[in-house]
C-alpha cells in the first residue's frame, strides 16, 4: 500500500510537471551548477534534519534499551514513541506555520512584525502544551491499552508518562524555534540546533544516565536532553534579539 501509494503521488506530479509548458525543465536545468548546488545544501540542511533527527533520536533510545537489557523497557518506549511523535507534529505545525509569515517579514525588514509573530507563536505554543499535560495526565492509563500491552510494560508506561509531561513544553519551544530561526537567515544556528540534539546531545545524555541509572536513566536522558537543547536554543534567542537591537540603533 506504501508503495502504491508513493508511486501514485510520483505519477501526478510528474505529469503535473511535464505537462505544464511553464514547470517542464529543459535541457539547460539539467546541467551541472555548484553555485545552485551549494544553495540548496545549505538552505535545506536545517529542514532534513528536522525530518531526521526524531527518527535518529529513536534508534539512539532503541540502542540503549537493548544495552541495558530492558526488553520491557524497549516495549514501553514503543508505545511511548507514538504519543511523542503525535506531540512533536502538533508543535512542528506551529512552526512550519509561522516560517512563511516571518520569512516575509524578514524580508521585508519588519522587526516589530517579526516579534509580534514569534510572540504569538510562542503564547499558542504554551497553550496547547498546558492542554497536552492536562489530557495526558489524564489519559494516561489508556495508551497501554492502545497497544495491546502487556501488564508489565503497562505499569512501566504509566509510571514514566510523567517524563514526557515534563519534556512538552520543552518539544514545543524547540519546534517552533528552530523554523523561525530558518526563516530568519539564521541557517547555521537553527541547523546547530537542529543537529546537535541527535548526534551529541542524545548520544552523551543516554551514555551517561544509562551507566549510573540503567534503564531508567533512558527516560530522565531524554527530559535531559530536551532541556538541554531549550537553553542553548534561549542563548541563540538572545543572541539574536541583542543583534537586532543593535541594529536598530544604528539605523537610527
Amino acid at each position: 500500500a506504501t508503495i502504491i501509494g508513493q508511486g501514485g503521488s510520483a505519477l501526478i506530479y510528474s505529469l503535473i510537471l511535464f505537462l505544464d509548458k511553464k514547470t517542464r525543465p529543459e535541457s539547460k536545468d539539467f546541467r551541472f551548477d555548484i553555485i545552485m548546488i551549494k544553495k540548496v545544501v545549505r538552505t535545506g540542511l536545517s529542514p532534513m534534519g528536522r525530518q531526521l533527527a526524531p527518527s535518529i533520536v529513536v534508534m539512539c533510545i532503541n540502542y540503549a534499551c537493548v544495552l541495558t537489557n530492558s526488553n520491557e523497557t524497549l516495549a514501553a518506549f514503543a508505545v511511548m514513541t507514538q504519543l511523542i511523535l503525535a506531540i512533536q507534529i502538533l508543535f512542528t505545525g506551529i512552526g512550519n506555520g509561522i516560517q512563511p509569515i516571518i520569512s516575509y517579514c524578514t524580508g521585508a525588514n519588519n522587526k516589530m512584525a517579526v516579534r509580534k509573530t514569534l510572540k504569538k507563536a510562542m503564547m499558542f505554543m504554551s497553550f496547547i502544551s498546558a492542554n497536552l499535560i492536562f489530557w495526558v495526565f489524564i489519559a494516561r492509563d489508556n495508551f497501554p491499552r492502545l497497544f495491546n500491552a502487556s501488564t508489565e510494560v503497562s505499569n512501566i508506561v504509566e509510571g514514566v508518562i510523567f517524563y514526557v509531561l515534563v519534556m512538552i513544553p520543552f518539544i514545543g519551544f524547540n519546534k517552533v524555534l528552530i523554523p523561525f530561526l530558518f526563516a530568519s537567515s539564521k541557517n547555521k544556528e537553527a541547523s546547530l540546533i537542529t543537529y546537535i540534539e541527535p548526534v551529541v546531545v542524545t548520544p552523551l545524555c543516554l551514555l551517561l544516565f544509562c551507566m549510573i541509572l540503567g534503564s531508567y536513566g533512558i527516560w530522565i536522558s531524554m527530559v535531559i536532553a530536551q532541556v538541554i537543547i531549550s537553553i542553548i536554543g534561549i542563548m541563540v534567542l538572545r543572541k539574536y534579539v541583542k543583534d537586532k537591537k543593535t541594529t536598530i540603533v544604528e539605523d537610527e
